[in-house]
């Protein structure tokens, strides 16, 4: 693409108008008026019959726009019906007048059939599709041709503070969420920079407890929360993208609480702080797991991060292997037992990074084989250091990685099944006798949609 990405340059200069489909996940439209809301003159949000039954959508983006984007008329256009393409490509066409104005068409949300719909709308003149896929935007045509936007801002959605986001990610039209500003004092704040400074969380989070007691009663979970929210703050995340003990209301009862939600680096990250030790559980960690992954699908619109942080308890294989099979990733005694809650907490809200490649020309690794007849692969990527390497050997792609905590063969299947579903045929996976590390010898259906996946997976062990 051109180097004036990610403004999508417009042709010859002509006005441009941004189209969106106002349906159950939202997240694409949110990021796509981040990446370019400001350089367009109106949006419209394309809506399909009984949007009701999904919290009407398609009102609650455009009261999003309004509130964030003043300047730019918003119109809703429909309802179409949404199991019909041509009613999704007569509402495109309707939009495509003769007066030269560029369209920026969202397919990403929407159903299947009003995808195909958008790509016959893409036949018109000055009609441009955008659809994103794993946090990666990408151009489309009406062949179904798409070219990856390289240069998109990838932190984009911070334009957005964490509060308007869960209005439109979370609220609908009967329920309405409530995000008070965390008040963190300067006690909390302090002991959150001892933490930084490299005191043990538990030293430093006992030293508040003792500083803000006095002789008071306090909720000590709701202490922790604002610690947590305190080390996210001082770690770079802005103070308007954290929100602590949010509410979502209906009918005035609060019917959910999370502890905290960080808006960072493309996504909403739910932190579920418990201090509650093993012998304190008195919900099933698998039912806290399953209640964790239906939070973040919800708060997220599909693209969220849930954290279980358990400083206190040592979560046992069964209940990680749940975890990591629902994409909810896991703080506990384990983890801080080999980095500290600061790290773990950092390294979780940040965005993922693409795996090292040799050349740098993607992330799957391309070891030359013309200077040796042998190369070894499991001492290459020990000196590595790296926690997975994907290794590109022509025909086949052997994946390698540790585990933290060990893994076993069934959860090293259905983590490669999860995080490459349809870009790969797995030939053979099998894991160390230790369960710390496993390979994977793969069969590649899409090059780059397996690339993109990679680009998506922490730089962690599995």
């Amino acid at each position: 693409m051109s180097d004036c990405l990610p403004k999508l340059c417009s042709v010859r200069g002509n006005a441009r108008q941004l189209v969106l489909i106002g349906g159950e996940k939202l997240w694409s439209e949110i990021d796509a008026l981040a990446q370019w809301g400001s350089d367009v003159e109106a949006v419209h949000i394309l809506h399909a019959y009984d949007d009701e039954l999904f919290g009407r959508p398609a009102d609650r983006l455009a009261r999003f726009v309004r509130r964030n984007f003043s300047r730019l008329p918003v119109h809703l256009v429909g309802p179409v019906a949404d199991d019909s393409p041509e009613e999704t490509a007569a509402a495109i066409y309707s939009l495509a007048g003769a007066d030269g104005t560029e369209l920026l068409v969202n397919l990403t949300g929407g159903t299947r059939l009003m995808f195909a719909g958008g790509l016959q709308g893409l036949r018109r003149p000055h009609v441009t599709g955008l659809y994103q896929h794993l946090g990666v935007w990408h151009t489309l045509d009406a062949q179904g041709g798409a070219v990856r936007l390289s240069d998109v801002d990838p932190r984009a959605s911070e334009r957005f503070n964490v509060a308007e986001l869960l209005k439109v990610t979370w609220a609908d039209d009967e329920r309405e969420v409530e995000v008070a500003p965390p008040a963190i004092s300067t006690n909390v704040r302090a002991a959150a920079r001892m933490c930084l400074d490299g005191s043990p969380w538990y030293s430093s989070f006992e030293a508040l407890g003792r500083r803000v007691s006095s002789g008071a009663r306090i909720s000590y979970g709701h202490l922790f929360e604002q610690f947590v929210a305190a080390i996210l703050r001082e770690v770079g995340v802005a103070e308007d993208d954290v929100a602590v003990s949010v509410k979502l209301i209906d009918d005035g009862t609060a019917v959910q609480e999370v502890d905290v939600v960080v808006n960072s680096h493309g996504r909403l990250h739910v932190v579920d702080c418990k201090l509650i030790t093993d012998a304190q559980v008195t919900v099933p960690l698998g039912v806290q797991i399953r209640e964790a992954e239906s939070t973040r699908r919800a708060l997220g619109d599909g693209n969220g991060q849930l954290v279980l942080l358990r400083p206190n308890q040592r979560i046992d294989d069964a209940a990680r292997s749940l975890a990591a099979a629902l994409d909810v990733r896991v703080v506990d005694q384990r983890v801080l037992a080999e980095r500290s809650l600061v790290d773990a907490l950092t390294q979780l809200v940040q965005a993922p990074t693409p795996a090292r490649a040799m050349p740098a020309d993607g992330p799957i690794a391309r070891p030359d084989l013309s200077s040796k007849p042998v190369l070894d692969l499991q001492r290459h990527f020990l000196d590595s250091g790296e926690p997975w390497v994907a290794y590109h050997l022509g025909g086949q792609t052997v994946l390698k990685c540790r585990f933290d905590p060990p893994g076993t063969q069934s959860s090293f299947e259905r983590q490669l099944s999860l995080r490459f579903e349809g870009s790969v045929h797995v030939t053979s996976a099998s894991v160390s006798t230790t369960g710390k590390s496993g390979h994977a010898v793969l069969r590649l259906k899409d090059v780059r949609e397996f690339e993109h996946q990679l680009a998506r997976i922490s730089r962690q062990p599995w």
